[in-house]
Formats: structure tokens, sequence, C-alpha cells
């Protein structure tokens, strides 16, 4: 393949795969962005399971504890019945006893239903929020199906000028530099300017540059790997007829 003859099919060829990947790549992209609100209304709702699963079992101790207090009455009226009426002024110590576990009872619901309270209401605030989130997701969601179903159609066109562009081009040669040009930003060939590779700037040796120029061959540039072509309006600093070695320019040049 004589690369300074067919360049600019090159060229036309490297902007439709620079364009078809920048799609490619916001087809990839795009539905991250409902993703990740997806997952977001998924750490919600387990968030409000846990909370729902915590006010059950403060719901239990409080029940338990209210059942604790119903006892300590069904005790104290049988003692009441059973026991020797005391003195005027004696203190009923089995009295203060009860009295002691009934506050101690009644302090544990106290505090429980607070937080039961306050789970709740933060469960109401995850529930609305979740359902608003929701209502989101699903207009988000119905028109990325409609920018990407545009997107995936502009592929499909591109794949067919690609085929038009490039009938007849090696297999393998295709898929090289398909992936110098996705790799490269969308910049897969350059031209040779007074002596440097246009795409990283690299001087290259004479020799090589008049591989270059001669065409006969795919040169790719060393630093860079992108594809090097000579153009009319390439200059070149060094003289042509210099026979100087590629490699030893590189190792002269370390």
């Amino acid at each position: 393949m004589n690369v300074n003859e067919c360049h600019e099919q090159l060229v036309e060829y490297q902007n439709i795969l620079a364009e078809k990947f920048k799609i490619e790549k916001d087809i990839e992209e795009k539905p991250k962005v409902v993703e990740a609100r997806i997952e977001t209304v998924k750490k919600l709702k387990k968030q409000c399971v846990d909370q729902m699963d915590r006010v059950k079992e403060l719901e239990q101790k409080v029940f338990e504890c209210q059942k604790e207090i119903m006892n300590l009455y069904d005790q104290q009226k049988g003692d009441d019945k059973a026991k020797v009426i005391k003195k005027d002024g004696e203190p009923d110590k089995e009295r203060t006893v009860v009295s002691d576990k009934e506050a101690k009872y009644r302090q544990e619901i106290f505090k429980n239903q607070k937080i039961i309270s306050e789970l709740n209401q933060d469960i109401e605030k995850s529930q609305m929020s979740i359902s608003e989130l929701e209502r989101e997701i699903s207009v988000e969601q119905n028109r990325l199906d409609g920018e990407l179903e545009k997107l995936k159609a502009e592929v499909v066109r591109l794949s067919e000028e690609e085929k038009k562009i490039i009938p007849d081009m090696d297999p393998t040669f295709k898929y090289k530099f398909e992936r110098i040009v996705k790799n490269k930003e969308g910049l897969g060939i350059v031209t040779v300017t007074e002596g440097h590779c246009d795409g990283c700037y690299l001087v290259l040796p004479p020799e090589f540059v008049n591989k270059i120029r001669a065409g006969k061959e795919v040169q790719y540039c060393p630093n860079c790997s992108r594809i090097l072509y000579w153009s009319e309006n390439s200059q070149g600093i060094f003289s042509f007829d210099d026979s100087e070695d590629d490699d030893d320019y590189f190792d002269n040049d370390k």
C-alpha cells in the first residue's frame, strides 16, 4: 500500500472511525447516569427495609415491657391479699421495689417509642424520595432509549460509509489502523513536517523520512505508532540523499 497515494482515503476513514468511536463511547456512558440513580433507589429501599425491621424489633421490646408492667400489677394484687396489714408509718418495701421496676420499664418504653417515631419519619421521607426518583428515572429512561436508538442508527450509517471508502482494505491493516485511531484520540495518520511526526513531534532520522516520502511501505512512528505519510506541504530539514541508518540515528539521539 502506497500511503502517500491513498492518504486522503485513510484520513476520511479515520474521521469516520473517530466519529463512530465517539458515538459508541456515548452509547456506553450515557446509561450510566440512569444506572447510578437506579442504584440510589436500591440503596434507599434497602435502608427502608432495614429501618422497618428495626421498628418491628423495637415494637416487640415495647410490647415486652408493657407485658412486664402488667405482670407487676398482677403480682402486686396477689401480694396485697396475702400480706398482713403493716403498722402505721412502716414503709412498704415491696411496693417500692415494684414501683422502681415499673419506672424502668416505662422509661424503656418511652425511649423506644421515641426511636420508633423518628424511624417512621425517616421511612416516610425515604419512600417519598424513592417515588420521586422512580418517576424521574422512568422519564429519563424513555428519553435515553430514544437517544440511544438514534445513536445506534448513526453507527450503522457510519459503518456503511466505511465499506464504501475501504472496500478492499487488508483486514489485518484495517484492524491495526482502527486500534491506532481509537487509542490516539481519533488521530491515526499524520504527516511529516520538517522531519517531525505531526502526532507526537518526534524528530525522525533522514533515512526514515526518505522511506516515508517514497511511500512504498506503510511506516509507523516509532514513538506514537501513528501512520506517517508525505504530502506536498511536507518540508524536510534533512538531505534526502543521506543514507544514515535509522537505528544508528535513534541510538545516537539517546
